[in-house]
């Protein structure tokens, strides 16, 4: 008879993300009524480690500021969530 040897893997997965404001503008926010820091959605997601889809219905919510403007992408405030 054959003995079964059985096989477990595990991975573990870290990401560090290290974003310099040094030389990013400040954008206004109607929400904070502030000049603030901002980020893509696509930088969120990984900040927050959730989905893009996540982050999409965030916004919808309310639940992060979403601002507009002349960049190409949107942006999401980041001034509600450094105090």
């Amino acid at each position: 008879m054959k003995r079964r040897t059985r096989l477990e893997i595990t991975v573990e997965i870290s990401q560090l993300v290290i974003r310099s404001s040094k030389y990013q503008t400040p954008v206004w926010c109607t929400e904070c009524l502030l000049p603030v820091q901002s980020v893509t959605p696509e930088e969120a997601s990984v900040l927050a480690g959730v989905s893009l889809s996540t982050i999409d219905r965030w916004v919808e919510a309310g639940s992060l500021h979403f601002i507009e403007g002349a960049r190409v992408h949107p942006l999401i405030c980041l001034a509600q969530h450094s105090a």
